[in-house]
């Protein structure tokens, strides 16, 4: 009797769990539903265990058509997936934030960003599950925008006259040998139709560059488009590129790509290294076969334009990183043209300041005439990261800082690490002063690096003094980052 009442009392106790199990269960496949992310998981057999109500709108299976099947028996994996499943199981991690463009049964195009993730108990696989959430109607937004950009770009053009390039070789400063070659190799490969890669760091001018290369060939009077590929939403550069056909994804309107925008003229695809890997799959077919195919259209379009990439990226550490897939590297450097850093081409530097000057004079209304000596000294010898784009946007900032009827650029109208340089009791100063009097060079100061050696030392001693050891902070002040502050306090044996 005693053990028939414990046994209804397990029973009981066992069904109060089991509906608060159920429970559980019904509200988690309710939310799941609910949800916008689509949500489906398979077991370790690959077997469908859960498949939430936002899958249907990407294929014909419903909900439950699918559960108990086989995932291998209903879909086949895109020919550009790049992550293997079996590899995210094994290393046990998931894989977040894919941008993934699919085609669904019903002839639709969709975007989605995707998750995937391996699932474990007591540290055993037990399930995969995957994630998606449909940014198909933002895109479409987004291509409405850039259609209407173009559209208005368009008219500009229509306006001006304008081919849509600002830049020609002439409007490339410099005199140095480096600056020279570049130009004679782009006046000698301007008219032949080859794909162009130009490689420079950041700030090189490397799209001067690809606009001097359009104006100096036979086709300067057509179109010159550029297309950032860092700055597009990888779900969209497919359809920017090549074009869309109306109802291709929701909200897809009849857009031509740049490839049909440009016409015989030139694209210029810019940060090309970041570009995903399934796309130069992509484009390497098109610059192979010279035909595109606007996404959702059956018909094939010959293209005829002359195609330049650029990268700030040395392509072949790309390739060995595979950031860049290396058939693609060969098609599109049939020519490599690279771009000298500003630290190499240093005899540049006084052309480029007096240039910019009489440039900002006339946009901000000054009367600048020159640099302070020793500003100008430092400028010479300075490493200028930024290259191009730093000198012009310091010399920029000087002189709206400077005052109405100011001639000169002086040093405290700089960024710190230039006024440093000028205004702290170094040796340089010191010597400069002295030179100044006495119009001859004192050879006990030591030779000309030496001296530089020592004026670079001493002012990174000072700011790091000024700011208490804390190298960040000194870094900053003076414009270069920790690790470059590191390797120079190695070098002057700064402890």
């Amino acid at each position: 009797m005693e053990e028939s009442k414990k046994l209804i009392k397990n029973n009981q106790e066992l069904e109060v769990e089991n509906k608060a199990l159920k429970f559980k269960v019904n509200l988690m496949e309710d939310i799941l539903d609910n949800m916008y992310e689509a949500v489906h998981a398979v077991d370790t057999e690959g077997k469908i265990i859960l498949y939430s109500k936002p899958n249907e709108k990407y294929d014909i299976w419903k909900k439950e058509e699918v559960i108990g099947k086989y995932e291998i028996d209903l879909w086949e994996p895109p020919s550009d997936f790049l992550f293997d499943k079996e590899q995210i199981i094994k290393k046990g991690k998931p894989v977040k934030n894919i941008k993934m463009i699919g085609n669904s049964r019903i002839g639709k195009q969709f975007h989605i960003i995707a998750g995937f993730y391996p699932y474990f108990e007591n540290e055993e696989y037990k399930a995969f599950y995957y994630t998606g959430r449909d940014i198909t109607t933002l895109d479409s937004f987004i291509m409405q925008t850039y259609e209407l950009q173009r559209k208005m770009s368009q008219t500009k053009l229509k306006k001006d006259l304008i081919n849509g390039c600002k830049f020609t070789l002439n409007d490339i400063i410099g005199n140095s040998e480096a600056v020279r070659a570049c130009k004679e190799k782009v006046r000698r490969i301007a008219n032949y139709n080859a794909n162009i890669l130009i490689y420079g760091e950041t700030g090189t001018g490397k799209e001067l560059f690809a606009q001097g290369i359009h104006n100096e060939s036979l086709y300067a009077h057509e179109p010159f488009i550029a297309l950032n590929c860092s700055a597009v939403p990888e779900t969209l550069i497919e359809s920017l590129l090549f074009g869309t056909v109306r109802g291709a994804f929701t909200g897809a309107e009849n857009i031509p790509g740049v490839f049909e925008q440009v016409g015989k003229g030139t694209l210029f695809l810019d940060e090309i290294n970041s570009m995903p890997l399934s796309m130069q799959a992509k484009l390497l077919r098109v610059l192979q076969d010279k035909k595109i195919r606007r996404i959702g259209d059956t018909k094939d379009i010959d293209i005829e334009c002359c195609v330049i990439c650029a990268t700030n990226m040395d392509p072949k550490e790309a390739v060995k990183k595979n950031i860049m897939r290396e058939d693609f590297f060969y098609r599109i450097a049939t020519v490599i043209l690279t771009i000298p850093p500003l630290r190499e081409r240093k005899e540049d530097i006084p052309l480029l300041i007096d240039y910019f000057i009489e440039k900002f004079n006339k946009k901000y209304g000054k009367y600048i005439k020159n640099l302070d000596a020793n500003v100008m000294e430092y400028f010479v010898r300075c490493h200028w990261p930024g290259n191009v784009r730093e000198l012009v946007n310091t010399l920029e900032c000087a002189i709206m800082l400077c005052e109405e009827d100011q001639s000169t650029l002086t040093a405290e109208l700089f960024p710190n690490y230039i006024y440093y340089a000028r205004n702290r009791h170094l040796n340089i100063v010191e010597i400069s002063e002295k030179s100044e009097s006495s119009r001859e060079y004192d050879s006990s100061y030591g030779n000309l690096n030496t001296l530089l050696d020592n004026y670079e030392r001493n002012i990174i001693m000072s700011v790091i003094n000024e700011n208490k050891n804390n190298i960040s902070a000194a870094a900053k002040k003076l414009g270069i980052d920790r690790k470059s502050l590191y390797r120079k306090m190695e070098k002057y044996n700064l402890r």
